[in-house]
Order: C-alpha cells, then structure tokens, then sequence
C-alpha cells in the first residue's frame, strides 16, 4: 500500500493473527508503531522492535482510507469463500456412497505382446547404421 508500512518483511503471513491484529489497529485508528507493535503474537519470530521498526510510515489519511477499503474487501472475500465452504462441505455431506452389486465384474486387462511393441529405429540421428547405408 501507499503508506509505506514493511510489515510483510517482519511477519510471515499477514493475514495470521499478529498481521492482522496490526492491520486492524491501524483501521481502527492507532498509528503509533509502539502500540501497533505490542499486538505481536507470542508464535511471531520477529521481535518488538523489529516489527516497531517495519511500522514507521507515512500515515496520510487518504492512504489509511485506501487500507481501510482494502480491508474490508478482504472481510467480504473470505466470508463469501467460507459461504461457498459451507454449502461445498453440505453437498458433499448429501452424496451418499451406491454399492452395486449386480454390476458385472471388469474383464481381464489385455495385455500387448512383445510382436506388436515398437522396436527402436536402425534410422535415427543416433545410429551409426542409417549413416553406413548412404
């Protein structure tokens, strides 16, 4: 984003729980990289300082307005993902497993003798024999 934040060089995944702790803050309206950083899971490998560091950034409120919408996409896209999981996980909960049993069995597999495999080319790039016939 414009406002210059390198949180995603001092937190693996951003969209974990220290990431988005952090990012919430700042939609909810804390700028200072003190407070932001004391949001830092105990799982996170960075220190509070090197995430306080990662949170000094220019802060203009257009900036914060275009962070604020993209975190509201983000909401709405993966409630809309968890929506489809939901009604995926309840259709396949629905299928139910047919066990035929008056199906016939498969016939044997036929398997090509060794007369109709293909044997190498005496005419290849790599063969002295086509090169001895010209």
């Amino acid at each position: 984003m414009e406002m210059n934040l390198q949180l995603h060089h001092v937190v693996s995944d951003i969209t974990g729980a220290t990431g988005m702790r952090i990012i919430r803050a700042i939609v909810g309206g804390d700028r200072d990289p003190e407070v932001l950083a004391a949001f830092r899971d105990v799982r996170c490998k960075s220190s509070v300082d090197t995430i306080k560091a990662a949170l000094v950034g220019n802060d203009r409120e257009e900036h914060v307005f275009a962070f604020t919408q993209s975190l509201e996409l983000y909401d709405f896209y993966k409630a809309q993902i968890e929506t489809f999981d939901h009604s995926l996980e309840a259709a396949v909960a629905a299928l139910t497993v047919r066990e035929d049993d008056d199906l016939a069995p498969l016939s044997k597999a036929r398997i090509k003798g060794s007369s109709t495999m293909r044997r190498p080319s005496t005419c290849g790039p790599h063969s002295t024999v086509c090169w001895a016939q010209t």
